[in-house]
């Protein structure tokens, strides 16, 4: 992860193209979101990158999922509503992580 933040922060000083942006072999579903949602969230905060590719070990359709709830983080998806739902406590009467997951989907 931080040797692709390095070359991608090289690469956009170095050159004037457009640059898709991607971190290799990142993994199964939950490491490789995590790896990617890192350096690819590094590289965005700099302003750098045109197009990117969250490539992971599981169902392209979760590559999608992850890469859009990236994007909308850094205010960079158009048209995307964003669920919040606080952390539950002893206090709650419903199942809210089911409904925030139902929500989500």
């Amino acid at each position: 992860v931080n040797l692709a933040i390095e070359a991608y922060t090289k690469a956009a000083k170095a050159f004037d193209y457009p640059l898709h942006l991607g971190i290799t072999e990142s993994g199964t579903l939950f490491n490789g979101t995590v790896k990617s949602s890192a350096g690819l969230g590094a590289i965005l905060s700099l302003g750098i990158g045109n197009t990117m590719r969250i490539s992971l070990s599981a169902d392209p359709v979760e590559e999608v999922k992850v890469a859009k709830s990236l994007l909308k983080s850094f205010g960079l998806a158009s048209n995307a509503a964003t669920l919040i739902a606080c952390p539950t406590c002893g206090r709650i009467e419903i199942d809210l992580i089911s409904i925030a997951n139902e929500v989500e989907e």
